[in-house]
């Protein structure tokens, strides 16, 4: 039996996504396991699931970013989820 519906929406694994990412701010000492399951859910997130459902609800993302002028490159820390940008740098 073929059915082209779609079995879960956009949205709804969205949801399960973001109640994932903030049940994991909640563990105290958080181990590879938790790591490992938000690195899986921001990778989904910010591979464009995140950005199309919130267009797809009229929703505007803004996300705040850390101010690196003046900070030396080779002295700055950073996180990259991998060829995103941050406004305009």
């Amino acid at each position: 039996m073929q059915n082209s519906g779609v079995l879960i929406q956009r949205t709804e694994v969205v949801r399960v996504h973001l109640d994932t990412l903030e049940q994991l701010l909640s563990v105290a000492k958080p181990a590879v396991a938790e790591s490992v399951r938000a690195s899986l859910s921001l990778r989904f997130l910010f591979d464009g699931a995140l950005s199309q459902t919130a267009h797809l609800l009229g929703h505007t993302i803004e996300i705040p970013a850390p101010v690196l002028e003046g900070i030396p490159i080779e002295e700055a820390v950073l996180f990259a989820c991998g060829g995103y940008h941050l406004g305009a740098a």
